[in-house]
């Protein structure tokens, strides 16, 4: 043979994929950080279109011919990227194992992608539904670059740094910025003068932005540009120091890519909040033509507001009109209308505050790391611990505080669930679930698992256990056997799980992709699949780590940093959002179950020392 064509693409390449339906070559470079795009005509004659711009160093590259996906992987970020064919808009990215970057293959019988991991000796399964691509029309002569989305400066740069920050004023309290690639950041500094002590003024900020898939963080800091005084996505609300002074924000793009709508409008709105703030009452029905449209009335039940904390709280529990709280180093009890009854010490790192029939319990990590954060899936190649784990389950005495048992010596113990056969305990560190006496805190049985365990929820005759490194959602009988495992597709990395025993229906909120979730019904029983509740446009179930069954009302909540998304149990049906900052994480989101038709949905709020309620009556 002899070299027909010779093409100068980016750096580094090494990755080769082929599209025969669309008749494009996929090169990705790993020193350039690009996918080049090559087009063949009907003879064979190349034509370089473009390069699709990445934030990582492509190894291989893969595409979906069924649909013309591209797949990037990127063994450097343990990610593959994912992108529409024709103008390559990005869709989103999905984990992958350790060391992958040698191999990737595509099964048109399945529609499925598969990328071999060589660190960790496993392969990646990627299930990648979607429509068939239409014929690709004949190329011109001379054909035109696609067009493919370069990044956007910000004509306000540079503002990337705190001594750049744009200066807002309460009477111009608007601005216009672009977050033009991932990590990219904006900040701004608002002077204010000292509060009035008895009707402070606090500020809402509020990012809009005209791509839904855009996740911008919001950070309020203090004149010292060092003390956090609350983040957020989206939305921030500022509890204006009495003192006033400057205030700087951190805007960054959270995303995962940047593209030409990657652009905001922040508003800043005063608020005064001793003035009584009501929501709109969601009214919904059900008819022959399908879901009714939610109508807004004025209604004087739906109520939100907010309860300080003398710490920031990690995790609530909820007990009749009782709630109990726990952050760094204390476990608190307060009545629903915020009066304390007590404080006492707990935990470091607290996961999970579970309210039971013989007691409080707590879950925690025992002292804050070194060197920051523990992953879940620590390297393997880090040596070994020396030192006694410092996890720990404990039990306290809810109506007085009092330390009643310990059991120390865990591994990052994290969900908790009681049961008939004692209390279980989900030790992510050391891949186990445990079962504990509640009365001595022995250690009965274990049970050793392939994938760190999270969240549990029990049921009458076992437990209902989250693997989020496996995709995976089992549920272990009370004598210790395995009755079921359900794989989850996508993403999977199961976020929370919630039980509806009267129908005996398990719901799993995993994520499809980021800032995009996806509920699985499953049957409690055998762990079939029911049904999904999917995202759409209008409820995208943006950043939802938390759900919740609200058996009073039979819906099911929950929490995405837009407000509360409720469904029907009955027919899976949205019944309407309760706005508000509910960007709660598995162990802060809860409803009590009144004996009133007035129900109370609770949340942490973010870094905040506060905890935030919303009231609204069951009809």
């Amino acid at each position: 043979g002899k070299e027909l064509h010779h093409l100068i693409l980016g750096a580094g390449s090494y990755g080769l994929a082929f599209d025969n339906e669309a008749r494009r070559l996929y090169m990705a470079n790993r020193d350039s950080k690009n996918i080049s795009v090559v087009e063949l005509d009907q003879a064979g004659e190349p034509t370089h279109l473009g390069d699709i711009l990445l934030n990582c160093s492509p190894q291989t590259v893969g595409v979906n011919q069924i649909n013309g996906r591209v797949y990037a992987v990127c063994p450097d970020e343990q990610r593959v990227h994912i992108y529409q064919p024709g103008n390559y808009v990005y869709v989103g990215w999905l984990p992958i194992g350790n060391g992958a970057g040698e191999g990737i293959a595509f099964d048109p019988a399945t529609s499925r992608i598969f990328i071999t991991n060589a660190d960790d000796d496993s392969v990646t399964v990627i299930s990648d539904g979607g429509p068939k691509l239409a014929p690709t029309a004949t190329p011109t002569p001379t054909p035109t670059q696609p067009p493919l989305c370069p990044a956007i400066v910000d004509p306000s740069e540079p503002d990337n740094e705190p001594n750049q920050a744009r200066l807002l004023t309460t009477d111009n309290p608007t601005a216009n910025g672009t977050l033009h690639q991932p990590g990219e950041a904006d900040w701004f500094r608002l002077d204010l003068p000292a509060q009035e002590k008895d009707n402070p003024t606090h500020y809402l900020f509020v990012a809009d932005v005209a791509d839904k898939d855009l996740l911008v963080r919001m950070e309020l800091f203090t004149s010292d540009i060092a003390t956090l005084l609350t983040t957020g996505f989206g939305q921030v609300l500022l509890s204006t120091p009495a003192e006033g002074g400057s205030i700087y924000l951190r805007m960054s793009n959270s995303s995962a890519y940047a593209d030409c709508n990657s652009s905001y409008t922040l508003k800043i709105t005063p608020l005064r909040l001793n003035q009584q703030v009501f929501l709109p009452k969601l009214w919904s029905g059900i008819s022959d033509d399908g879901p009714a449209a939610a109508r807004a009335t004025t209604d004087t039940h739906p109520r939100m507001g907010n309860q300080e904390t003398s710490y920031p709280v990690a995790a609530l529990t909820l007990q009749g009109e009782i709630v109990y709280s726990a952050g760094e180093g204390t476990v608190s009890r307060q009545s629903n209308d915020g009066v304390s009854l007590w404080q006492v010490a707990g935990d470091a790192r607290p996961q999970q505050l579970l309210s039971s029939l013989s007691g409080l319990y707590l879950s925690g990590w025992g002292h804050a790391p070194a060197n920051g954060w523990i992953g879940l899936n620590p390297d393997p190649n880090t040596p070994a611990q020396t030192s006694p784990a410092a996890g720990s389950v404990s039990r306290f005495d809810p109506n007085t505080g009092d330390l009643q048992l310990r059991i120390d010596g865990l591994d990052r113990p994290s969900g908790l669930a009681e049961n008939s056969a004692g209390l279980w305990i989900a030790e992510t560190g050391g891949k186990r679930l445990l079962l504990a006496d509640p009365n001595s805190g022995q250690i009965l049985r274990q049970w050793p698992l392939d994938d760190a365990p999270y969240v549990v929820r029990s049921g009458a005759d076992g437990v209902f256990v989250t693997l989020p490194g496996g995709n995976r959602v089992i549920f272990v009988e009370n004598r210790g056997t395995v009755r079921w495992q359900t794989e989850l597709d996508g993403l999977g990395l199961p976020q929370d799980i919630a039980l509806d025993t009267r129908s005996n229906r398990l719901y799993v909120l995993y994520m499809l992709a980021p800032r995009y979730g996806q509920v699985a019904v499953l049957d409690g029983a055998t762990g079939a699949r029911l049904a999904t509740i999917e995202p759409t446009l209008d409820r995208p179930l943006r950043a939802a780590q938390a759900l919740v069954v609200d058996r009073a009302s039979n819906q099911l909540l929950i929490s995405t940093f837009q407000g509360v998304e409720q469904v029907s149990l009955d027919n899976l049906q949205p019944l309407g959002r309760i706005s508000g900052g509910w960007f709660a994480g598995p162990f802060s989101f809860a409803v009590d179950e009144p004996t009133t038709g007035t129900r109370q949905i609770w949340s942490v709020d973010g870094r905040e020392k506060r905890l935030q309620w919303v009231r609204s009556q069951n009809e």
